[in-house]
């Protein structure tokens, strides 16, 4: 699997969005981010314990569960990155 990036690249969707509803920024956006990735990343290790019970019933469950170390750690990633700014 390819490792997971994340492109913060969202700056001028983020100023859109704000615009369009009326908000001057998202405070702590960074937070919502690396949030959401451990989040994802605890979905997918319960994907992969439920592959390992043997009562996964996707075909794609082992690889959505091998999801969860590269989700994690692209969160923490984040959670270095704000440190350092």
């Amino acid at each position: 699997m390819p490792p997971l990036t994340i492109r913060c690249c969202c700056a001028r969707v983020i100023a859109t969005y704000c615009r369009r509803v009326g908000r001057a920024s998202i405070p702590d956006w960074e937070f919502y981010v690396a949030f959401s990735m451990f989040r994802l990343s605890a979905i997918a290790q319960g994907i992969m314990g439920r592959v390992i019970a043997g009562t996964a019933n996707d075909a794609h469950a082992r690889e959505r569960g091998e999801r969860a170390r590269p989700l994690a750690e692209a969160g923490w990633g984040v959670v270095e990155s704000r440190g350092k700014s």
